[in-house]
């Protein structure tokens, strides 16, 4: 059996530096989803569930023809629920 030597790193520093963060703010997605009609909200969040038939690029491109100049950040940040509005907080 070994015996682990200290490095002189501090494990608990390291750990407790990274833990899981907050989610951030509203994102610019989330403010144009709440501008659209309930039926399209609803058809936006089936394409944001949709990973396998839809990717960032394709959603990017599907606000771009609604008239939402919104980034591939924030599309990536909504889907993966990074912002408040994504996870029921808006």
């Amino acid at each position: 059996m070994s015996k682990a030597k200290s490095t002189g790193v501090d494990i608990d520093a390291i750990l407790a530096g990274n833990m899981r963060k907050r989610p951030g703010t509203q994102c610019d997605t989330c403010t144009a989803i709440a501008t659209m009609p309930a039926d399209w909200q609803a058809k936006i969040a089936g394409v944001f569930a949709d990973k396998a038939g839809h990717s960032i690029a394709n959603i990017v491109d599907i606000f771009r023809a609604l008239g939402h100049d919104i980034g591939k950040t924030s599309i990536e940040r909504h889907r993966n629920r990074g912002c408040l509005g994504s996870r029921g907080n808006a």
